[in-house]
C-alpha cells in the first residue's frame, strides 16, 4: 500500500482545518472563499523558487499538481479568517462617506484593489528574489511587512488582526508540520519551499512563509471591504 508523504498529510490537514472553519462560521464563508481562490495566485512564486535548480517553464508547469493548488487554498482562506475564529470577531461596516459617488466608487472597486494587493504581494516578492538575491522565504516575509505597514497607515485598528493572525497561522502550520511528521516516515519536502534551515524539526522558510501569509491576509480583506471587527 502507498504510504502518503509528508507534504499530503500536511496539506490533508490544513484543508480539513479549511473545511471546519467553513462550516462553523457562516459569516466568514465570503472571505475564506475569496482569499482561497486568489491564494492560488501565489504559484507565481512556485516559479521562482525553482530558477535557482533549473527553471523549465513547461516542465515546472506540468509539474504543477492537485496537491500543490490544495496546499495554497488552504493555507490563504486559514491565514484571512483564523483571526476571526480564535477571538469571535464579527464584521462592521465602516460608517459610510456620505458622497454617493465615493460609496459606489468603493461598493465597485473593493474586489479590484484587492485583486491589485495579491499582485503587488506576488510580484514585489519576486522582485526581491530574482533580482536582489534574497532568500524567497525572507522575500515574502518583506514583501508582507511592506503592505501590512501600507495598510495600518490607514487602518491602525487591523495591527492586532495582522500581528496574530501571522502568530496563529504559524502555529496551525507549525502543528499540521508535526502531525505530518507523526504519521508519515516520509522526507519532509514541500516542491516549492526550499527547506535549508530547521527550528524544532520544522523548516524555517515554511514558518516564514506562514508569518508571511498571516501577516498580510489576516487584515487584507476587512482593508479592503472597509469592514471594522467588532
Amino acid at each position: 500500500m502507498e504510504v502518503l508523504s509528508y507534504y499530503s498529510v500536511m496539506t490533508l490537514i490544513l484543508a480539513l482545518t479549511w473545511i471546519l472553519i467553513f462550516l462553523a462560521k457562516p459569516d466568514v464563508r465570503r472571505e475564506i472563499l475569496l482569499i482561497s481562490v486568489l491564494g492560488v495566485a501565489l504559484l507565481p512564486i512556485w516559479f521562482t523558487t525553482q530558477i535557482s535548480t533549473g527553471f523549465n517553464m513547461m516542465a515546472d508547469f506540468s509539474s504543477i499538481r492537485l496537491l500543490d493548488l490544495m496546499f495554497l487554498f488552504s493555507v490563504s482562506g486559514i491565514s484571512a479568517t483564523i483571526f476571526h475564529v480564535f477571538f469571535g470577531k464579527h464584521y462592521q461596516n465602516i460608517p459610510k462617506i456620505k458622497s454617493a459617488k465615493n460609496k459606489d466608487a468603493i461598493a465597485q472597486w473593493w474586489a479590484t484593489r484587492l485583486f491589485l494587493s495579491f499582485l503587488f504581494f506576488i510580484w514585489v516578492t519576486i522582485l526581491l528574489a530574482s533580482f536582489f538575491k534574497i532568500p524567497m522565504a525572507y522575500s515574502i516575509l518583506i514583501s508582507a511587512i511592506m503592505l501590512v505597514i501600507y495598510m495600518i497607515s490607514h487602518r491602525q485598528d487591523l495591527l492586532a488582526d495582522s500581528i496574530l493572525s501571522a502568530i496563529l497561522t504559524a502555529f496551525i502550520v507549525l502543528l499540521a508540520s508535526n502531525l505530518g511528521s507523526l504519521f508519515t516516515h516520509t522526507t519532509p519536502v514541500i516542491p516549492f519551499i526550499n527547506s535549508g534551515t530547521y527550528f524544532y524539526g520544522i523548516s524555517a522558510d515554511l514558518l516564514c512563509w506562514a508569518l508571511a501569509l498571516g501577516l498580510v491576509l489576516g487584515p487584507l480583506y476587512e482593508f479592503t471591504r472597509r469592514k471594522l471587527l467588532s
